[in-house]
């Protein structure tokens, strides 16, 4: 059976090889209960829950029978999103939550061909704004939201 290049093989091979990666390294932590969750216990259920996704996506892609060739595998979009957690991963701690987002959002928006510069914008404001209500108020995550003064 010649298993075709699709979108779903591609994101299936991600998301499971990406939570594989979230399942092994949040292991390393420790893990808690229900009740009092440790540090591991989000990394843990988030990566089974994306290779257990991931998996679903393999196995609709090998069953499919009308699967959609990939035209043309353009490497930039992928590129691009990567640069853009590689880009969040570094300014988070420096930068703050919000500089980071920006940074985050403004170079995965480069991934596309169809975006507007107001529709990012508002989409900015409210995912910025939700991710401090969530893991700053709600979750109490000791993120600083701007970069620190003087360091």
């Amino acid at each position: 059976m010649r298993i075709s290049p699709s979108a779903d093989l591609w994101s299936g091979l991600l998301f499971t090889a990406c939570g594989a990666g979230f399942t092994l390294l949040g292991r390393q932590y420790d893990y808690g209960t229900a009740a009092e969750m440790g540090p591991g216990f989000f990394p843990v259920w988030l990566g089974g829950f994306l290779a257990f996704l991931g998996a679903g996506l393999l196995l609709k892609a090998m069953l499919s029978t009308a699967l959609e060739e990939i035209a043309g595998f353009s490497p930039r979009p992928a590129l691009l999103v990567f640069a853009a957690f590689l880009v969040f991963a570094v300014l988070l701690e420096r930068a703050g939550l919000i500089i980071a987002s920006v940074a985050l959002l403004s170079i995965g928006s480069l991934a596309t061909t169809g975006f507007r510069l107001r529709s990012l914008i508002l989409f900015m404001a409210g995912l910025i704004a939700f991710a401090i209500f969530l893991f700053v108020y709600l979750l109490g995550v000791p993120l600083q939201l701007w970069p620190a003064i003087g360091a």
